[in-house]
């Protein structure tokens, strides 16, 4: 090895006798020969005598370096204060790295802020959650008036029911809380087959993912207070009708 391999950065190398005699089985085979470190191939070009447990590899400093930057990169791993601003103090190291740095002048520094990451993240994922929020609204409203209708034909139908009710003592606010009453029932238990379902596809979907869904208590007190409230905003209208039912009218 030469000072002009060193000077010229050549991706020379110098192997010990005893590997080279291990490897190739007399050190003049091994010359001309390569060698690969770090997914870097070095031409032999000499053999030396190892003393004790020394290298049985040498190669240039500024070549190793050169070629293990362009391979995986020096990492620096850092810790900040709770409270500071992550983002902004990285992207000062950086700067004074890119100019100071070590190895400023064989590349460029850059770093990762997975702090940015994530809120993108928890933004794209925060918009399709008002997304699919305003589908599931969307159907609510639809499946409300589908329950307003039912309750508006069951009174209709249940008119001769009412007038007895009434003409045994009973209060129209009793049959107004009876049809209201109805109504949660209809949509409380049709959330409670849905919620069951959906947590059925989600089990089964998961099943094929990396990760696994879970259903906590409160997401079911959510969808159930949800259909409870759809029961009541939507029946309470017929109830009322059912409520003004008069007993005179229906008994004529």
């Amino acid at each position: 090895m030469t000072k002009q391999d060193i000077f010229l950065a050549n991706p020379v190398a110098l192997i010990s006798k005893n590997l080279a005699v291990s490897f190739y089985n007399s050190a003049t085979n091994a010359l001309s020969t390569s060698v690969s470190i770090n997914g870097i191939s070095y031409d032999v070009v000499g053999i030396f005598s190892k003393d004790g447990d020394g290298n049985d590899v040498i190669i240039p400093k500024i070549v190793y370096e050169t070629g293990y930057i362009s391979n995986t990169g020096n990492q620096l791993k850092l810790t900040f204060n709770r409270g500071e601003n992550v983002s902004k103090q990285t992207h000062a190291i950086v700067q004074l790295l890119n100019k100071q740095g070590s190895h400023h002048l064989q590349g460029s520094y850059d770093y990762v802020d997975m702090g940015s990451l994530l809120k993108g993240i928890g933004t794209a994922i925060k918009g399709l959650t008002y997304f699919i929020s305003a589908i599931a609204g969307i159907s609510l409203f639809i499946a409300g008036i589908g329950v307003m209708n039912m309750m508006y034909i069951s009174v209709s139908e249940r008119t001769q029911e009412i007038g007895i009710r009434l003409a045994i003592g009973a209060t129209p606010r009793n049959v107004m809380y009876q049809f209201l009453l109805e109504s949660i029932l209809l949509t409380g238990m049709g959330g409670l087959v849905l919620f069951a379902l959906g947590v059925g596809g989600a089990w089964v979907i998961s099943l094929f993912l990396p990760f696994r869904a879970i259903v906590d208590m409160g997401t079911f007190l959510l969808a159930f207070s949800v259909s409870t409230i759809v029961g009541i905003i939507f029946g309470l209208l017929p109830a009322k009708q059912a409520s003004k039912k008069n007993l005179i009218d229906i008994l004529r």
